[in-house]
């Protein structure tokens, strides 16, 4: 069984945040990336995330390309 360990991830992103409106993207919203990624020097106050904030954790290259065609395969 793989762990969080094996794999190589470089950059969050805020999904959900507590009382507010879930997207219907299967995974991470490919919007708002301005607003949603946080930056790698931010605190995560400064970059929005309150109590009970879901984060995404992901390679970015992966998500760039992801965003490319954004075709979910199941």
């Amino acid at each position: 069984m793989r762990s969080i360990n094996d794999y190589e991830s470089d950059a969050l992103k805020i999904i959900h945040q507590a009382h507010g409106a879930k997207t219907n993207d299967l995974v991470v919203s490919l919007d708002n990336d301005d607003q949603l990624m946080l930056k790698e020097a931010s605190t995560l106050k400064e970059a929005g995330v309150a109590h009970e904030t879901e984060v995404a954790f992901f390679k970015r290259e992966d998500y760039e390309t992801f965003k490319k065609n954004p075709v979910a395969i199941w």
